[in-house]
């Protein structure tokens, strides 16, 4: 059940024409390409070794702020940040 719940629980990005998608555990949101400001990949030292991760900075009136910074992991995307930054960036141009 822990690896069900852990499966969805992750948010899931989709990048369309339209813009990116997230999907997380009880809700789906849409951010149209002029609502996203950056594009980058995280670098960061856990257990030891060197990991990337996706970094999607949004405009979002849902947030205090109006600001809102998605951060997804290899398990995240199922594929590397690294990567998927590269598509991430030329989608939005």
């Amino acid at each position: 059940m822990s690896s069900v719940w852990g499966s969805r629980a992750r948010p899931r990005l989709t990048v369309s024409p339209a813009g990116v998608g997230v999907r997380g555990l009880l809700h789906r949101r849409t951010y149209p390409w002029p609502a996203v400001t950056d594009v980058r990949v995280i670098q960061a030292r856990r257990l030891g070794r060197e990991t990337y991760l996706l970094g999607v900075d949004v405009r979002d009136e849902a947030a205090l702020d109006g600001e809102r910074l998605l951060v997804f992991g290899r398990l995240d995307l199922g594929a590397d940040p690294v990567d998927v930054a590269a598509t991430v960036m030329a989608a939005r141009h």
